[in-house]
């Protein structure tokens, strides 16, 4: 499925249980946050979103690996059935890139792979979010989310290019790219509930796609086979996008500051 239909049926569906829930007029968010902590803890599992565009006569591609987050997530202000919110979290990315050139090209009597890893790659995310609190029951409430989100990424390379030659064949040129900004931003979209796992100790089950507004890295292999003219060319790119699977644990309001008096 496309990443724009995704994104349509994501919205679709925030809307609809927003309408769905608001014929009754109760302060959910305030009620949610009058009972638990506005400081939560935060894991996930993201699954980065790479661009591999290739050619038939060589393969050049990003392949997913899931990373872990971690960091820690905040309420700061309950309004009625909204609730607004920031944290900080920390990523560490790896990239695994595959390369193919089958026999034939560059005169090869067999085909010549690659795969290699690149890590870590730290990124820092502060995303605020607005959440729409509607309480099913006592205990769960549902909290579709819209907001922005601000990225550093701290290795900022630049240009830099590789060549690799066998028996005075070029097997092939690689030309990789970095974003030379440090922040980058996007926009989220994102499914929550909340659910009293016991005495107001709310544990939070997220869905998050994130859809960055600049790519972060690319690259671009071309091989060539000078006696047949043949040039192939495949290119990936680290997008910036991501779906996230994550959870946070918010324990009873006081609950902190009780802890913190022993």
């Amino acid at each position: 499925m496309k990443i724009k239909k995704q994104l349509s049926l994501l919205a679709v569906f925030i809307t609809a249980s927003s309408l769905s829930f608001s014929q009754e007029n109760k302060p959910h968010a305030e009620e949610l946050f009058n009972r638990t902590s506005n400081l939560g803890v935060y894991l996930s599992l993201n699954q980065d979103i790479y661009n591999n565009r290739q050619n038939s006569l060589i393969t050049f591609e990003y392949r997913n690996i899931n990373s872990l987050a971690f960091g820690v997530d905040y309420n700061f202000y309950q309004k009625g059935k909204f609730n607004f919110r920031t944290g900080f979290y920390m990523k560490n990315s790896v990239l695994n890139e595959f390369i193919l050139v089958p026999p034939g090209l560059n005169g090869l009597t067999r085909q010549f792979e690659l795969d290699s890893t690149d890590g870590p790659n730290w990124t820092y995310h502060l995303p605020i979010m607005v959440d729409y609190v509607a309480k099913i029951n006592e205990h769960i409430f549902f909290m579709p989310s819209l907001g922005y989100e601000v990225t550093h990424y701290g290795f900022t390379e630049g240009t830099s290019e590789t060549r690799l030659s066998l028996n005075d064949q070029i097997i092939y040129n690689g030309l990789y790219t970095e974003v030379q900004k440090p922040f980058t931003g996007g926009f989220n979209f994102e499914l929550g509930v909340a659910v009293d796992l016991k005495n107001n100790f709310f544990m939070k089950f997220n869905a998050k796609y994130h859809r960055n507004n600049t790519n972060i890295a690319g690259e671009t292999i071309q091989s060539f086979d000078n006696d047949r003219n043949l040039t192939a060319v495949s290119a990936s790119t680290w997008t910036g996008h991501y779906w996230q699977f994550g959870i946070s644990l918010y324990p009873p309001a006081g609950w902190l500051k009780s802890k913190s008096k022993k």
